[in-house]
């Protein structure tokens, strides 16, 4: 299969930064080909699921997080109505050289991952 760039939506920064402490801009995230591809293949039985709500997550995510040690990304979280999993998107922290952000990866996440995620401190409510 060929797997193409996806626009995902406009990322808008202000409770990223103030959750994070970060200086993002918001800018638009994209999928690459690699990224889409990575996805798709190293996450199957989520695929549809997660590009179906990639433009929720980004537009209006329920968690924001980031794990230690890992500076060069962050993550949004946002639960699916009637399933007991949340998306997780996780984006790279700095524009690349378009001017938008990299999707690094997608893929689902029980609602346990989510609740351990935040009794470590790693993940906040948007």
């Amino acid at each position: 299969m060929r797997y193409k760039a996806i626009r995902i939506g406009l990322l808008k920064t202000a409770e990223i930064n103030r959750r994070l402490g970060t200086e993002l801009v918001d800018a638009d995230v994209w999928a690459s080909k690699a990224a889409h591809r990575h996805f798709a293949v190293d996450h199957p039985d989520d695929y549809n699921l997660v590009v179906a709500n990639l433009g929720l997550v980004i537009e209006d995510p329920g968690y924001i997080g980031q794990k230690p040690g890992n500076a060069d990304n962050f993550y949004l979280v946002r639960n699916v109505p009637g399933l007991d999993s949340s998306v997780l998107v996780a984006i790279g922290i700095r524009l690349n050289k378009h001017g938008t952000y990299n999707l690094r990866s997608a893929y689902t996440v029980s609602h346990t991952d989510i609740q351990r995620y935040r009794a470590a401190g790693h993940l906040w409510i948007a």
